[in-house]
């Protein structure tokens, strides 16, 4: 019980933080739940990863971090509900991946060297795989294509890998 009432108070502190508009309060408290009391609750986890992608690129793997916590419990949500937040967090995923390819890119090109290269080249094989997982995932279920198609065959390359 002492787990639950913790989890209780947790959540009212971050809806008063939520509710006052203090956002530092907001992250704080939401990243300290998820952290320290309970990060099963996919609505939460899905709604920080959403928090964080309004950041800059430094926030790219907290993104990701929580679109896959969340996507590790989607089987709570159900029918439409499922269906939506499961294509938000394929493309939250690599929309984050995608911004951590580009700042990489940008890096590299400033300065050629092969620690800049090779994490432009991990950024982008990232950003290639939850493309492709993003275009799956839309195919699969009816969803439109056309964003999915678009970032896996620039981080890709081609459409070989996206097609296939």
């Amino acid at each position: 019980s002492s787990q639950t009432t913790k989890n209780k108070i947790s959540r009212v502190l971050i809806s008063d933080a939520e509710a006052r508009g203090d956002r530092s309060d907001y992250e704080r408290l939401m990243k300290r739940h998820l952290e320290d009391i309970d990060r099963s609750d996919p609505n939460l986890c899905f709604t920080y990863a959403i928090h964080l992608s309004r950041g800059g690129v430094g926030r790219s793997h907290g993104v990701i971090r929580w679109a896959d916590y969340a996507l590790e419990n989607k089987q709570q949500w159900s029918g439409t509900t499922y269906k939506k937040n499961v294509y938000a967090l394929y493309k939250l995923r690599a929309q984050a991946a995608n911004k951590l390819w580009q700042s990489a890119e940008a890096k590299y090109v400033e300065d050629r060297s092969d620690t800049n290269e090779a994490k432009a080249k991990k950024f982008r094989d990232l950003t290639k795989n939850y493309g492709r997982e993003w275009l799956d995932y839309a195919r699969a279920s009816g969803q439109s294509t056309k964003s999915p198609l678009s970032l896996c065959v620039s981080a890709a390359g081609s459409t070989d890998f996206c097609e296939g």
